[in-house]
């Protein structure tokens, strides 16, 4: 289970890989919160509302004028794409 830390992601071509404990720890120490309990939002329906800074099992909660994405995107695959992105742009 992902949010167990038992599955890596990665990426053989490029030689990166990752665990979501691995961000858990980051984002954990950057909001002051038990890597654990980080653990378990980064994986499945858990979203951040950024604009009100709290969590939510809901998707589109009242008020949202669009859906909010899921942690694991808005965390660890949106700053990966974007890292890679920028890597292989410099490289043309």
């Amino acid at each position: 289970a992902p949010e167990k830390g038992t599955v890596a992601f990665g990426s053989g071509l490029h030689g990166w890989g990752f665990n979501v404990e691995r961000f858990a720890k980051i984002y954990a120490a950057k909001m002051g919160v038990d890597k654990e309990k980080m653990m378990k939002r980064m994986w499945g329906d858990s979203f951040f509302n950024a604009k009100k800074k709290t969590w939510t099992n809901v998707q589109q909660p009242e008020g949202c004028t669009e859906p909010l994405p899921r942690a694991f995107c808005q965390f660890i695959m949106t700053p990966i794409n974007q890292l890679m992105r920028a890597i292989m742009d410099d490289q043309k």
